[in-house]
């Protein structure tokens, strides 16, 4: 227990804080979550991401609960781990190899040591939000943002202030730009590292080019689908388009918020990984694993991508349908970000309007019960019900009348 005055330090994704400072969640179950008082709230935040399911599945928690009886981590191969690698093979045909790390950052820093490695060139071109890790950390204000990010960047504390001569920038709409970057560091660029929530649209027809541009250039392409894997449809975007990368990083909805990352490809890359001193401790552990097995088996299931996509849709039409009504559909719009499973609301950076609702309705969100991001794509869960969108909307509704109102 904390006493006195010491406090922790905080590290949410993004330093998104969606409760007051003295207030805490306590529990969670499907597509809510209760805090210290036993407030509800309707979470649309879902860890940012991994919960996939909801919280508290209760088929994932047996399957964890009868692993962690047999036991956790084991100085040898295992048949989970083994099974999982063959299920992520089935979803993903060029899967010959899986590995498994904790977190999406330290799977960035392994693929990009693979391509390396691979390729033996040195340079890597990234596209997007690729962790925390010093030579991809987005210096851009707003990590991820619907429109392009008008701030200029910031320096991040404790990181050399010269960018990483080794890892190129691309902003993910100019398709000529990255084409001039290639050329202007020909035979050096080991692979081209994409985040494709950042891509514009159409998103499709990008990456299509992408990949034929990088096997032109002789370089790798590695999608970082640790948001959109197993949620825009079960084998990420790269399943939706038809696009089949050289690498893939896959985290977040993989194990119902279980902490599981993976980097997964061909034998000839992945096989590397030993020469390149890719290790972990607690890369074997076991729990996270049969999570993952049993989150993958849910999402198998004909109606669960679908009902992602339909319920995001549901709540960005109800959205819409409110700001129409207020009149505001020319400042803010409820969009999917991307793709409907990952609903946003969108107050346009070039409306005065916008900007002075925008404080003020995400805080009286909070105070009815709705949990939203409001600098990053939100996200819907399995659990979300009907009943969940219906008491959200009337939350947005009060809360776009309260703010009018002032």
């Amino acid at each position: 227990m904390i006493t006195g005055n010491i406090k922790p330090s905080y590290s949410f994704p993004g330093g998104f804080k969606p409760l007051p400072p003295d207030h805490y969640i306590a529990r969670g179950l499907g597509g809510r979550c209760w805090d210290q008082n036993d407030k509800a709230y309707i979470d649309f935040i879902c860890a940012c991401g991994p919960l996939v399911l909801g919280h508290c599945n209760e088929e994932v928690n047996q399957a964890v609960i009868e692993q962690m009886q047999r036991g956790m981590i084991f100085p040898s191969n295992t048949p989970q781990r083994d099974e999982l690698a063959s299920v992520l093979k089935r979803i993903f045909p060029y899967a010959e190899r899986s590995l498994f790390m904790k977190t999406g950052s330290e799977a960035v820093a392994a693929a990009m040591r693979l391509a390396r490695a691979f390729t033996g060139k040195t340079k890597i071109i990234r596209c997007g939000f690729h962790g925390w890790h010093d030579p991809v950390v987005s210096p851009d204000v707003s990590w991820h943002r619907y429109e392009v990010d008008s701030k200029p960047p910031c320096l991040i504390a404790g990181i050399p202030t010269m960018p990483d001569p080794l890892v190129l920038s691309w902003n993910g709409e100019d398709i000529q730009k990255l084409e001039e970057i290639f050329r202007a560091n020909r035979s050096s660029v080991a692979a081209l590292l994409i985040d494709p929530v950042q891509l514009r649209e159409p998103v499709g027809e990008h990456l299509q080019h992408l990949r034929r541009l990088t096997r032109h250039e002789n370089a790798l392409l590695i999608l970082d689908e640790i948001k959109t894997g197993f949620r825009v449809s079960l084998a990420g975007v790269q399943g939706l388009y038809n696009v089949e990368p050289d690498m893939t990083v896959l985290s977040k909805a993989i194990a119902n918020g279980f902490p599981l990352a993976a980097v997964i490809g061909s034998a000839e890359i992945l096989d590397l990984a030993p020469s390149a001193k890719i290790m972990g401790t607690y890369n074997n552990e076991l729990v996270s694993i049969v999570a993952a097995l049993k989150t993958i088996s849910i999402l198998e299931r004909p109606t669960s991508i679908l009902w992602l996509w339909q319920v995001g849709q549901y709540l960005i039409d109800g959205i819409n349908q409110l700001l129409n009504r207020y009149s505001l559909t020319d400042d803010i719009e409820a969009v999917p970000y991307r793709w409907s499973c990952m609903p946003y609301i969108w107050f346009h950076s070039s409306s005065e309007r916008a900007q002075y609702l925008k404080p003020m309705f995400y805080e009286q969100l909070v105070q009815r019960g709705v949990l939203l991001l409001a600098n990053h794509m939100n996200f819907v869960c399995l659990a979300h019900t009907l009943r969940d969108i219906e008491d959200a909307l009337q939350a947005i509704d009060d809360a776009l009348a309260h703010c009018l109102s002032r």
